[in-house]
């Protein structure tokens, strides 16, 4: 016969009756208490504070709970008529009761791993790209330097491989670009919508954007280039672990300066799709020239974007767990 199946730990009403909830730890009633979303602390053996009327009420208000024996299994476990755990009940989980401190809604670590990775490989199709337009830019240049009166056959046709193999490369690293950045925004926005989602579980209201703004924010033109960089800032903000959870002030947390190069760098390198067309005219070859060169530009840009962002995510996604990890109770 198996024996009765004991509560895991978690947040249930105070039967001592001196504050709204305590914590069970699974085995026995802790010292962590809680109060409208505040946690406190109060030992089981303190003396309870002294009634202001001694005298017992003639009538128990409708709807009281009823007392429980302090050190028992909280109040949602089914019990004998003796105070003992009921062998034949089955613990069922309690639901959470008002003002219990907010546990994470999904962990963003995962994803945060998952948009490192993808920004270091991003890193890397972008050194492809920085050489890949340089290539191409030197090889205009020598085109349109090139005497083809005087070059020779075979020169020519050198010339003309070189070129053919410059548009491959230049070709290669957009398309690798572009995949990039496409990987890059949908982990970004899931990423960005989890933490503003856990946010508003830890007390951060008031925001100056709705998690829906996580999303919407970068499809709005010309809007795009400003509110997905207020809403990291107040994600940042909203992260602090210094400043208590339900604490209403969290608007006047420090932003980050990161945050704020990091975006400048990532609107940069939007340059580095600005590529010219192929054609060979020498007005074509020469606009080709300084587009490759703005190209090579946007996508050291883009280097230094991706790796501030990785600096972004995991230093949002410590200060969240920070926060939402400071209570006795295990957050999931």
């Amino acid at each position: 016969m198996s024996g009765p199946t004991i509560p895991p730990a978690a947040w249930h009403a105070d039967p001592t009756g001196r504050h709204e909830l305590r914590y069970w730890d699974g085995t026995s009633w802790t010292a962590h208490v809680s109060d409208r979303g505040q946690v406190g602390s109060d030992d089981l053996t303190a003396p309870a504070a002294p009634s202001v009327d001694p005298e017992p009420q003639a009538v128990e208000p409708v709807g009281a709970a009823a007392p429980v024996e302090l050190g028992a299994p909280p109040p949602s476990v089914a019990m004998a008529g003796t105070g003992i755990l009921d062998p034949g009940a089955s613990w069922r989980a309690p639901t959470p009761a008002q003002g219990a401190p907010p546990s994470m809604m999904r962990s963003i670590g995962g994803l945060a791993s998952s948009l490192t990775v993808i920004l270091w490989i991003t890193v890397a199709v972008s050194a492809f790209g920085v050489f890949a337009y340089l290539h191409r830019a030197a090889v205009a240049a020598d085109i349109l330097a090139f005497d083809f009166s005087n070059g020779g056959f075979g020169r020519v046709l050198d010339l003309q491989q070189r070129s053919d193999d410059a548009d491959t490369y230049a070709g290669v690293a957009r398309i690798g670009m572009l995949v990039c950045s496409l990987a890059i925004i949908v982990l970004l926005i899931i990423w960005m919508w989890r933490v503003a989602k856990n946010a508003e579980l830890s007390g951060r209201d008031h925001a100056r954007f709705s998690p829906g703004w996580t999303i919407g924010g970068w499809f709005i033109p010309f809007a795009n280039l400003v509110i997905p960089l207020l809403v990291m800032q107040d994600l940042w903000r909203a992260s602090d672990p210094t400043v208590p959870r339900g604490d209403r002030d969290w608007r006047r947390a420090k932003g980050s300066a990161l945050v704020g190069v990091w975006w400048a760098a990532h609107v940069v390198a939007a340059l580095r799709f600005a590529t010219g067309s192929d054609s060979r005219s020498r007005s074509d070859l020469e606009h080709l020239r300084r587009a490759d060169h703005l190209a090579a530009f946007g996508s050291l840009a883009a280097i230094a974007a991706a790796v501030l962002l990785i600096f972004v995510v995991r230093g949002i996604t410590r200060r969240q767990e920070a926060l939402l990890g400071g209570d006795p109770a295990p957050l999931t």
